[in-house]
């Protein structure tokens, strides 16, 4: 069996943005499998939001609409973004 004085195995993916900081760090433990699928959604949306405000939701996949960054005005995202809507949402914010 394994104590718990024995090294724990794990599995990282590093991702380094051109500044040379950590834009994304994931630790996997070694019997955990890791999902190619999220790593390239995670690498889609720090491109995508690198330098255009924007965010993107739980669970996003390519293609799909994305969230503008909470901090971009309404006025200012609605001259930004042509196909701009925006969502009613519980807490009375809008949902850009």
């Amino acid at each position: 069996g394994i104590s718990a004085a024995a090294p724990a195995i794990a599995h990282a993916v590093i991702v380094i943005g051109p500044e040379r900081t950590c834009r994304l760090c994931t630790l996997y433990p070694a019997r955990i499998s890791r999902d190619f699928r999220e790593v390239l959604r995670a690498m889609q949306s720090l491109f995508l939001t690198q330098e255009l405000l924007l965010a993107t939701p739980a669970d996003w996949k390519w293609g799909e609409r994305v969230i503008v960054a909470p901090g971009l005005s309404t006025e200012a995202a609605r001259d930004k973004f042509a196909s701009l809507e925006i969502r009613p949402v519980p807490s009375g914010k809008e949902y850009l």
